[in-house]
């Protein structure tokens, strides 16, 4: 059923069985997705999962019809196989598979600021935020923000009208065979808007998405910039998003008796967040800005296994994966049963072959 998938549809398939982003490293360390797929450990989670939500066996049935459709309409799916280390994926929480439309690996390449603020800004707060927009677009920062109606929506229209790219992070699930894009943002008509939402097709529609797509239009910026906010709004939920992620804060203090400027007026006089006081200033700045990545050292093994003849197979197995492997992983990598693998992993153990640490199976060095 599922051989004609790639990597990243391998992931949709997993993220629809419950996996999310903490399944990374074993999805990883196993040899990706694909091989996930066609094990035999998948084949039991696949029956449970099937079993607990009827309406998969159908989904299942029509995915490959289902997902073409998908790219009909611009659609592409944002995935740690190709972006491992984009800002999306910096919450731990985070889905396996991202949805996107209209989305290029140009765009997620480019620097990122987001807008964000009160669905009621009064006019002078929407101007800004349009302004804002404007600027950073025209230096090459593509602006960030939740696609809701008020200071979002300005700041899309800003950049659109700079000719600039613009994402809308949404708090609605994808929808695979149509298009879930707000009949708002629809009307601003340009090839310049993209959408991403985080949400698969099943997710369950209710008000608490919206507040957590907040943190993705958070963590795939390198700054976050408050327009306006009343007391207890869900701008300051994003606010405690970037602050929890590390990422800038910036914030445009406005009038001391306007409630809407509650939010960002506080966030400046706590210095939790720089003001900005000149648009283009600040656009330069975000533009010149370079992104800096960690990058990840390689691990390599110290195992004295080396200097012996060739291992048995399920020895090698575990020395190629850094000389340590669950029970789970190993289930995976072999597609024997899983009293098969404990059988021989318990003779290894007597041989003093392998330790047990943990959830682990060690290779012991001779």
């Amino acid at each position: 059923m599922f051989n004609d998938l790639n990597e990243d549809e391998a992931l949709f398939i997993l993220s629809l069985l419950d996996f999310n982003a903490l399944d990374w490293p074993f999805i990883k360390k196993i040899g990706g997705s694909r091989v996930f797929l066609g094990s035999q450990l998948f084949l039991e989670i696949l029956q449970k999962k099937s079993s607990e939500k009827d309406y998969l066996k159908n989904f299942f049935k029509n995915f490959r019809a289902s997902l073409d459709k998908f790219y009909t309409h611009y659609g592409s799916l944002i995935t740690k196989n190709n972006y491992e280390n984009l800002g999306l994926f910096k919450h731990k929480d985070a889905p396996l598979v991202f949805f996107a439309r209209n989305i290029t690996p140009q765009i997620l390449a480019m620097p990122s600021v987001s807008i964000v603020g009160s669905r009621r800004a009064t006019n002078k707060g929407l101007l800004w935020s349009k302004q804002l927009g404007q600027k950073l677009a025209s230096h090459g920062v593509n602006v960030v923000s939740g696609g809701a109606i008020g200071i979002d929506l300005a700041a899309h229209g800003g950049a659109i009208e700079s000719s600039g790219y613009t994402t809308a992070v949404l708090g609605n699930k994808v929808d695979l065979m149509g298009d879930e894009t707000p009949k708002w943002l629809m009307e601003l008509k340009s090839n310049f808007l993209s959408t991403l939402s985080p949400f698969g097709p099943f997710v369950p529609m209710a008000k608490y998405l919206f507040v957590s797509r907040n943190i993705y239009v958070v963590s795939m910026c390198k700054a976050v910039v408050i327009v306006q906010g009343m007391q207890g709004s869900g701008t300051l939920h994003t606010a405690k998003f970037a602050r929890k992620l590390g990422i800038p804060l910036y914030a445009i203090a406005g009038d001391l008796d306007n409630e809407q400027s509650y939010v960002p007026n506080m966030l400046i006089a706590h210095k939790k967040a720089q003001p900005i006081w000149d648009f283009d200033e600040f656009a330069q700045s975000m533009a010149q800005q370079e992104s800096k990545e960690a990058s990840k050292p390689v691990k390599k093994s110290s195992s004295e296994w080396d200097k012996f003849a060739v291992l048995p197979e399920m020895l090698q197995l575990i020395k190629s994966h850094d000389n340590a492997l669950s029970l789970n992983e190993i289930v995976c990598l072999t597609n024997k049963s899983l009293s098969e693998v404990q059988e021989e992993l318990l003779g290894y153990e007597l041989e003093g072959k392998l330790i047990k640490r943990g959830s682990l199976f060690v290779l012991k060095d001779k």
